[in-house]
């Protein structure tokens, strides 16, 4: 039976987190040997069916910002993989591709796999492209040595760091999936938020308060289009205390304290976001938004920014929702109003359907499958139960 470890920093309530979860189980299913490696642990920890659980080192030992974490990680994670040779290791996202490489080098008998789950050059002001470019000099790294590069958004595949890679034959393109049965049965569940129950359109959007999800842009949006509707917005997601404070301070400033909540992250978002008017998806840049797969599912009228990863080709060019650049708070705020009024949305249909979770986990099967052993046959996946 192959084996293979899946590195990642956390287990957490990131797309990053969720997808290596769902490989480690559909693999496990399979008959492989699974680890689960993160550098910490702790509450909320997710049980994992079928797979094993290292983790490195506990947050009250080694605190610290996730890449310091990730790269102190390195001698513990060699170790780890020197003791126990897996067959496939696997690194879950782009944070830990670095260390990943590091931890790697020159170990025989291991095969490296890199899940690029992120675009690699964050946004266009300064800041962001000096994280760019930082991370495409690690990207010319790990990618040199990489036995597969798996891309999870066709948007990727004209990032020319790849591009050696991609003319060697060692790129694979794997999209995220959804699973449509388990985000409806999930979205059955009561709705407890007040908002939803009201008359009022109402916007929700999912992800992190960080300036990735251009989150203040997406308020000025909500302003003016307040000017013609009572829009509310209701943003799920983890942020810190400052990042939280930020937002209620410029909603505060654009007169619309009273019109968005930040609940923070929620266990099950599906009944909220079912009975949202709009998803709204306003990022600088992402990989494959899974949350914008699951508004998808969920049937919600989408508005989503061109610079949102893949969200233009997922939307087919505006064939499933609407699409605007980033930086234009007034054509978001008329594109939330266009999906708000019921005579003039746009629905997605369903669009869901070409983005299934278990052809995508089937496809991360096979091609591992012919990483470990090209010979071997293993018997045909369980149907899937995500």
């Amino acid at each position: 039976m192959p084996s293979i470890c899946i590195f990642l920093h956390a287990l957490t309530s990131t797309g990053v987190s969720k997808n290596a979860r769902l490989i480690a189980e559909h693999l496990a299913r399979r008959g492989w040997d699974v680890t689960v490696v993160t550098c910490v642990g702790g509450p909320p920890d997710p049980v994992l069916r079928g797979v094993r659980r290292v983790t490195l080192c506990e947050p009250e030992g080694k605190g610290g910002k996730r890449g310091s974490m990730l790269l102190r990680s390195v001698p513990d994670l060699r170790r780890w993989l020197k003791a126990h040779r897996p067959d496939i290791f696997l690194s879950a996202g782009n944070h830990a591709h670095l260390p990943s490489w590091l931890a790697c080098a020159g170990l025989a008998g291991i095969t490296p796999v890199y899940r690029i789950s992120n675009d690699l050059r964050h946004g266009t002001a300064r800041k962001d492209r000096f994280t760019g470019m930082r991370r495409r000099l690690a990207a010319r790294l790990f990618s040199h040595g990489a036995s597969q590069l798996i891309l999870v958004s066709d948007a990727l595949l004209d990032e020319p760091v790849f591009a050696a890679a991609l003319g060697e034959g060692r790129v694979h393109l794997i999209r995220n999936g959804v699973c449509m049965n388990a985000v409806r049965t999930l979205a059955e569940a009561p709705c407890t938020h007040p908002w939803a129950a009201e008359e009022a359109p109402l916007v929700v959007a999912l992800g992190r308060l960080a300036p990735q999800k251009n989150l203040p842009v997406l308020l000025h949006a909500l302003a003016i289009a307040r000017r013609e509707a009572p829009l509310r917005l209701v943003i799920l997601g983890k942020g810190t205390e400052g990042e939280r404070e930020a937002l209620l301070k410029l909603a505060g400033r654009l007169g619309i304290a009273n019109a968005i909540d930040l609940p923070g992250v929620e266990e099950n978002p599906f009944p909220l976001l079912s009975r949202a008017s709009v998803f709204a998806l306003p990022s600088l840049w992402e990989g494959s938004s899974n949350a914008l797969l699951e508004a998808l599912a969920c049937g919600v009228p989408v508005v989503a920014a061109r610079s949102a990863g893949n969200a233009a080709a997922v939307l087919d060019e505006g064939r499933y929702g609407l699409l605007v650049q980033p930086y234009d708070p007034e054509a978001m705020a008329q594109a939330l109003l266009q999906q708000a009024d019921p005579i003039r949305r746009l629905m997605p249909g369903r669009r869901a359907d070409a983005f299934d979770l278990a052809a995508t986990l089937d496809s991360y099967a096979e091609l591992l499958e012919d990483l470990a052993d090209p010979d071997q046959q293993l018997g045909q996946a369980e149907p899937s139960a995500t």
